[in-house]
């Protein structure tokens, strides 16, 4: 499974070694909203040389800022631990982010506008089986996948009708060992469900 978090940080990385570069080089740049000035300070407070690697570690410290701002304060924990395992100074760095705050954020909705859909659907194009990490998607996307086991989750507002019995029929068949299923509170699947068990446990 490629995250949302993981998308965003590729989205920002790939971006600002774009704009990095030409920056660099002294070539106009892609966006009007990239601060240079800013991705300079940012990146003084990281360690190493190598820019390519500190401008990585940059984005995925702006990424969990930025989430950790959008979402009242959930990812602290994180943030905080990743500043310290890059020898980020914390303080300057949220200094810096909050008095940057409106064009670095004007600047993210640009690429995400334009990026993320693309790079969602190249992660999804490559997936693989048995990669070692999980995957989220909807039935239709798992057709023609197997896995050992299987977390099929079934929401309280579907529709109770014949094609939805068949999307159902296909995940469960998706499985090849364990198969575990989250009913959200549906009770017309909690009862087919549990009819499902009953006839699988006489066999």
């Amino acid at each position: 499974m490629m995250s949302m978090f993981e998308t965003k940080e590729v989205v920002v990385f790939i971006n600002f070694k774009r704009e990095w570069s030409l920056h660099k080089k002294g070539e106009k740049q892609d966006s009007t909203n990239f601060d240079a000035p800013l991705v300079a300070n940012l990146l003084g407070l990281l360690q190493g040389r190598d820019d390519e690697e500190k401008l990585r570690r940059l984005s995925s410290l702006i990424v969990l800022d930025d989430l950790n701002r959008v979402y009242n304060g959930i990812f602290e924990t994180r943030l905080n631990y990743a500043c310290k395992k890059n020898k980020c100074d914390k303080t300057r760095f949220a200094e810096l982010m909050t008095q940057n705050r409106p064009k670095l954020s004007t600047y993210l909705g640009e690429i995400m506008a334009k990026d993320y859909d693309i790079i969602r659907e190249h992660k999804k194009a490559r997936f693989y089986m048995h990669p070692g990490y999980m995957k989220i998607s909807t039935i239709h996307s798992f057709k023609g996948w197997e896995s050992k086991m299987i977390f099929l989750i079934i929401d309280k507002y579907v529709a109770n009708d014949q094609s939805l019995d068949e999307i159902i029929y296909t995940g469960i068949t998706r499985c090849k060992v364990h198969l575990y299923i989250v009913n959200m509170n549906n009770e017309a699947y909690d009862m087919k469900i549990k009819m499902l068990i009953d006839n699988v446990n006489r066999i």
